[in-house]
């Protein structure tokens, strides 16, 4: 997969390290443990209640990039496969923690890298979220209503919103804020109770959230306090949990 052409983008706590990034792969496994019992010709097996997560990558070393991934930093991890569009999937960790980081050091070659990251926290460790608001620079205040996306069925539990700022110029502004919305008929869209995310400098969050969630979704991003021309580069990703 040279080049890894299908990977649109890999973000780790604000950073953008998508251009230096070789490979990529995942990992989850169910812990188990052997329940055969007596009587039982069949050995079975009988998950104990507890998954692990991992990430794997290898990279170019970058003396600006590199350093944000050494001396086991945490953070927010995502990155997409399918496409930087609206209803793509992506893939998000919530504390994504570097366990490992090897420099490979070449004489006359690029010296490069390898990473793993332990997927932490209590919600998913992995979670399959859809892209609401593609990475992009976006200027000044505004929204993504014009380009919604279907999430399918409305649900009654709640979420996840995840959002990653790369690059934030407040001009003067106190914050920035991202707000999840939804609609029932892709026409009148309202703010998701919960579903907010603010940054004053660049960044990444995961915020859960409670309630309904209909099935047409939007972004809005607004700036508070007083300033002139802010712009930011985000993406935000939803993962809407079943009932």
């Amino acid at each position: 997969m040279a080049g890894l052409p299908d990977v649109e983008f890999v973000l780790f706590n604000g950073y953008d390290v998508t251009g230096i990034i070789r490979s990529i792969s995942d990992e989850l496994t169910n812990d188990t443990e052997e329940a055969t019992v007596a009587g039982n010709t069949v050995a079975t097996e009988q998950f104990v209640g507890t998954a692990r997560g991992t990430v794997n990558a290898t990279a170019f070393y970058d003396e600006d990039l590199s350093p944000k991934l050494e001396g086991g930093p945490s953070g927010v991890l995502m990155y997409v496969l399918g496409g930087n569009t609206a209803g793509a999937y992506c893939e998000c960790v919530e504390e994504a923690i570097a366990t490992e980081y090897k420099r490979l050091i070449e004489n006359g070659a690029t010296h490069k890298a390898e990473i793993a990251f332990g997927a932490q926290g209590n919600v998913g460790l992995l979670d399959h979220a859809y892209i609401v608001a593609p990475l992009a620079a976006y200027a000044g205040a505004g929204d993504t209503e014009s380009a919604y996306i279907d999430s399918g069925a409305a649900t009654a539990s709640g979420g996840r919103w995840w959002v990653h700022v790369t690059a934030l110029d407040l001009d003067g502004h106190d914050d920035l804020d991202v707000q999840l919305e939804d609609s029932a008929d892709h026409v009148t869209f309202g703010d998701v109770t919960g579903a907010l995310a603010t940054f004053t400098a660049i960044g990444a969050q995961m915020v859960e959230f409670d309630g309904g969630v209909d099935q047409y979704l939007a972004a809005v991003y607004s700036y508070g306090g007083a300033g002139t021309d802010p712009t930011a580069t985000f993406v935000a990703a939803v993962t809407k949990l079943p009932d």
